[in-house]
C-alpha cells in the first residue's frame, strides 16, 4: 500500500473527530474579526504545532484569537475575516497527498483571487525537494552538496553519475530519513536502493573540526528577517539527538552562536529568495577550509522544544523563534505588530518585511 493511499485512509478515518476538536477549539480561540486561516490534513499530524499555539495563547492571547484551524478539503463561503492564509502542510504535499495538493492549490488561488496573501503556498514548498533545492541555492552563489539522481542503478555503480567516493545515498524527497555513507562499490551493494521511492546519490562534504567533531547551525529564516535556532555539536557525520556532545564548553559555544545575529544571515537570504520560501529552516556547516556548506532548507521545521533535559537553556531561544514567525505573520496579515516580539527578537537578523516575504 503506498504512502498516500495510507494517509488517504487515516484521513479519512480521523477527519470528522479532527474537525469537531477544530470547531470546539475555534470557538473558544478563534474570536478575532481579522483571522489568519490555517489549514491542515486530518492524516497528517493535524495537531504537530499545538506547542506553537500553546506559547502564543500564554503570551499573546489576542493574536491566538486571530488563528483559526480549518482541515482540507476547506470550503469557504465567507472569505471576508481573513487576512492572511497559512498551509500546515508538510513538504513536498503532492508526493502524499495528490488530492489534498489540488485541494491546497484551489484554496490558495481562491485566497490570492481576494487579495489575501498565502504564506508559502504548497507549489512553491516543493523547492524543497533536495536535487531542486541545491541548485537553487546553487545558483545564489551558496554552496551545497552535488546531487545525482539515481534512476538506473546497474548504471550508476558503473559511472557514479560523475561522483566520487565517499558519497552519499539518500532520498530525494521528505526529511529526516535514513542516509547511507558509501565509501566503495561493496558498501553501494549493500544499499537497499530498492526501498527509496526517488533515490539520490550526494556529493560528500568532510566538515569534521579539528577537535574531531561534526557542527550542524541551524538558522531560521521568517521573511527578510530570522533567527539563530540552535547548534549541534555530534561525533558523527550525520549529526542527530542521540549523537549530540554535551559538555560545558559545547554549551557555551552553542550560546555564543545563539546570542549573536546570523554570521551568514546574506547568503542564506539569498538562499531563501532563491527558494522563495518565506518561512524556512537552513541546516548548515563549514568545510575543513572554513567555508560555508548548506545541505538543506525545510519550510516546515520541526520547532519543538529539545526532549533532552541538558538542553532546557535553550528553550528561551526556541521560543524566540516562535516569535520570528508569529511576527512574519501579522507583518504579512498588515496586522499591528506587539513591542514586546520586537523585542524578543532585537539583535538579530533584518526586521521581517511584507514586501520581501
Amino acid at each position: 500500500m503506498s504512502k498516500a493511499i495510507r494517509i488517504a485512509l487515516k484521513g479519512a478515518a480521523w477527519y470528522w473527530p479532527c474537525r469537531l476538536s477544530d470547531s470546539l477549539i475555534n470557538r473558544r480561540r478563534a474570536t478575532a474579526d481579522k483571522r489568519i486561516l490555517i489549514v491542515r490534513h486530518s492524516g497528517k499530524q493535524p495537531y504537530r504545532f499545538g506547542y506553537f499555539l500553546d506559547w502564543i495563547q500564554q503570551e499573546f492571547p489576542a493574536i491566538r484569537a486571530r488563528l483559526e484551524l480549518r482541515l482540507l478539503p476547506c470550503r469557504i463561503r465567507d472569505f471576508s475575516p481573513y487576512v492572511l492564509h497559512v498551509p500546515w502542510l508538510q513538504d513536498p504535499v503532492a508526493e502524499w497527498t495528490p488530492r489534498g495538493y489540488r485541494q491546497a492549490m484551489e484554496l490558495a488561488a481562491q485566497c490570492e483571487a481576494r487579495g489575501i496573501p498565502v504564506l508559502n503556498p504548497v507549489d512553491r514548498t516543493a523547492h524543497s525537494i533536495k536535487s531542486e533545492c541545491t541548485q537553487r541555492i546553487a545558483r545564489a552563489g551558496v554552496r551545497t552538496p552535488r546531487i545525482v539522481p539515481i534512476g538506473d542503478v546497474k548504471g550508476f555503480r558503473e559511472s557514479l553519475g560523475g561522483l566520487e567516493f565517499p558519497l552519499l545515498i539518500r532520498e530525494d524527497r521528505g526529511h529526516g530519513l535514513p542516509a547511507y555513507l558509501v565509501e566503495s562499490l561493496a558498501d553501494l551493494d549493500r544499499v537497499p536502493i530498492g526501498r527509496f521511492a526517488h533515490p539520490i546519490a550526494s556529493e560528500y562534504i568532510d566538515v569534521r573540526s579539528s577537535d574531531g567533531l561534526y557542527r550542524k547551525y541551524r538558522y531560521l529564516a521568517a521573511g527578510s528577517g530570522g533567527v539563530t535556532r540552535h547548534l549541534m555539536i555530534g561525533s558523527h557525520w550525520e549529526v542527530r539527538p542521540d549523537n549530540r556532545v554535551r559538555t560545558d564548553s559545547m554549551r557555551a559555544e552553542e550560546l555564543a552562536y545563539l546570542e549573536a545575529p546570523e554570521p551568514n544571515y546574506a547568503a542564506l537570504e539569498r538562499a531563501r529568495q532563491a527558494l522563495e520560501f518565506a518561512v524556512a529552516a537552513f541546516d548548515y556547516s563549514y568545510d575543513r577550509q572554513g567555508r560555508l556548506v548548506v545541505w538543506e532548507a525545510n519550510p516546515y521545521p520541526d520547532l519543538s522544544y529539545p526532549k533532552h533535559p541538558t538542553q532546557r537553556y535553550t528553550f528561551p531561544y526556541v521560543q524566540r523563534s516562535y516569535a520570528a514567525i508569529v511576527r512574519l505573520y501579522l507583518e504579512m496579515a498588515g496586522l499591528p505588530v506587539p513591542r514586546k516580539l520586537d523585542e524578543m527578537l532585537a539583535g538579530q537578523a533584518p526586521a521581517t518585511s511584507r514586501e520581501a516575504a
